[in-house]
């Protein structure tokens, strides 16, 4: 675990019985980026104003060590609003970045004391889940943390934009998020 050094107002707040612990959860695309809190109520941190909208579902535990490593993780958000499905259906999300923070939040006046940063990564793919016997329609979003860059090749990249700084008219790259999950047999008839 790495040591992190505690500013003085957090110490005060985490020997008050006025705290709780949020996430801030910032996830960017191709053309917008959006903000979550997992707290009851909305958050302004650094001129960002983060939504308790109560979309983030399932936000699994981080744990961090001194050893190197390529993590990854999968967020769970509710397509109950329309624009998170917008997000897996009409936007470019492949490689894009996620960041999520922990804070403690002082009940007494709703502000945010202290924020940190425990997971930065980009987005492998999302995908839609659904169960028709409840109902149920979930997005995961499922990243890898920045740490896996490394394993990258150096130079072009698989990208809309890497591509189409070399062929402008190419938008073979805009369809490609969505592959992922079909099956394509090749040479097989039918």
């Amino acid at each position: 675990m790495a040591i992190r050094a505690l500013s003085a107002p957090t110490i005060a707040a985490l020997s008050a019985s006025q705290v709780e612990f949020v996430h801030l959860i910032k996830v960017q695309t191709g053309v917008a980026t959006r903000y979550w809190t997992t707290s009851a109520a909305t958050i302004t941190y650094n001129s960002q104003i983060y939504l308790a909208t109560g979309d983030i579902r399932i936000l699994p535990s981080v744990s961090e060590g001194a050893r190197l490593n390529m993590g990854s993780l999968i967020l769970e958000v509710s397509t109950i609003n329309a624009t998170n499905l917008n997000l897996l259906l009409t936007e470019n999300h492949l490689r894009y970045p996620v960041e999520i923070l922990a804070g403690i939040l002082d009940l007494s006046d709703g502000s945010l004391i202290s924020a940190i940063t425990v997971f930065r990564g980009v987005i492998d793919k999302i995908a839609l889940s659904e169960n028709p016997g409840s109902g149920d329609s979930k997005l995961q979003i499922s990243t890898s943390s920045v740490w896996a860059r490394l394993n990258n090749p150096k130079g072009r990249q698989n990208t809309v934009e890497s591509q189409q700084r070399v062929f402008p008219t190419d938008l073979g790259f805009d369809h490609a998020a969505g592959l992922d999950d079909l099956k394509i047999t090749w040479g097989v008839d039918t």
